[in-house]
């Protein structure tokens, strides 16, 4: 079966892919896992986004979309499926150079939120046939405005999974990110070159005023103020320092977004040792013998118990 990227929310009347709906979900925008149809109008296929209603720390697969029955399939009218279909018989029988043509992935990261970011108009999901019509008639833009479409990503979580993915698949040199700053602030990074394992990189380097994802195993605490420590296990290339990441109240109080759901994976994890990602500037200081971690929000930590390099076993059972 051709795998399922993208799919059309009635929550929210978006085309949107799995990790998307998992992080919407986390913020509370949307509800239903069931609540999701073919992007394309010439088909009925109803989908659920298996995983979506789950935790990063309580699940051991990506979020993904599965075919909601086996007897509510495709359209044979489906464009969408015809062309993953043929994707998928591209990738296993063609060949360039001897090779099977691997081509990168491009998501978007907004480390600053959009005004109107969250803003969306509930519709009643189950009120479907009544305003069939209205969603076909979206839903007709997919074809327009969605294809090429980057997935946006808004909390770290999201961005952490779709890095683990791509190095089981052994893509990160040509994946990419685009990060955007806010203000027409964009930059592309591929993913070998965004993720930086503490262990393996140096301690001072002319880039450290720049944002990297650096990860290792970390151990989190909750300080007398309601702030967070985090304390990474590892320590920079031939390096004594300790590397930690503070978790200041007033980037808690700012988070506008899913903060109840943010805080309670930190204080889950409080305690136990587990991967610790942050999207961060460095800032060495030699009178506290400590690397400093500095991030600019809440949604610039992720937490995993899983290891990079980690291979599950996605199958697509029908819920």
């Amino acid at each position: 079966m051709a795998k399922i990227d993208l799919a059309y929310s009635l929550e929210i009347d978006e085309v949107i892919d799995a990790m998307e709906a998992n992080e919407m979900w986390i913020e509370g925008r949307l509800f239903d896992k069931k609540a999701f149809v073919c992007p394309d109008p010439a088909c009925d296929a109803k989908i659920t986004c298996k995983n979506m209603d789950t935790y990063a720390d309580k699940r051991k697969m990506n979020p993904h979309f599965i075919m909601a029955s086996r007897t509510n399939m495709h359209s044979p009218k489906c464009q969408i499926n015809k062309e993953n279909k043929l994707n998928v018989y591209t990738k296993e029988n063609h060949t360039v150079n001897g090779q099977n043509p691997v081509i990168g992935k491009k998501v978007c990261f907004h480390l600053v939120r959009p005004k109107n970011h969250g803003i969306v108009n509930k519709v009643n999901v189950n009120n479907h046939d009544k305003k069939e019509n209205e969603y076909d008639k979206k839903r007709s833009n997919y074809n327009n405005s969605n294809k090429e479409r980057k997935s946006n990503y808004y909390w770290l979580n999201s961005l952490v999974w779709f890095f683990v993915e791509s190095n089981k698949s052994d893509k990160t040199k040509i994946d990419s990110v685009e990060i955007d700053f806010g203000k027409g602030r964009k930059y592309t990074y591929s993913l070998d070159n965004l993720f930086k394992k503490i262990s393996t990189e140096k301690e001072i380097t002319e880039k450290d005023r720049n944002h990297y994802i650096y990860y290792a195993k970390a151990k989190i605490y909750k300080r007398q103020d309601s702030s967070y420590s985090i304390i990474f296990l590892d320590k920079f290339l031939d390096s004594q320092k300790q590397v930690k990441c503070i978790i200041h109240k007033d980037l808690i109080s700012n988070c506008r977004y899913g903060k109840n759901n943010k805080l309670s994976l930190l204080d889950s994890a409080i305690g136990k040792e587990c991967y610790v990602y942050v999207l961060s500037t460095k800032n060495v200081s030699e009178k506290y013998k400590t690397v400093f971690l500095n991030i600019e929000n809440l949604d610039s930590v992720a937490i995993s118990e899983m290891e990079v390099g980690y291979n599950d076993n996605m199958d697509e059972d029908i819920d």
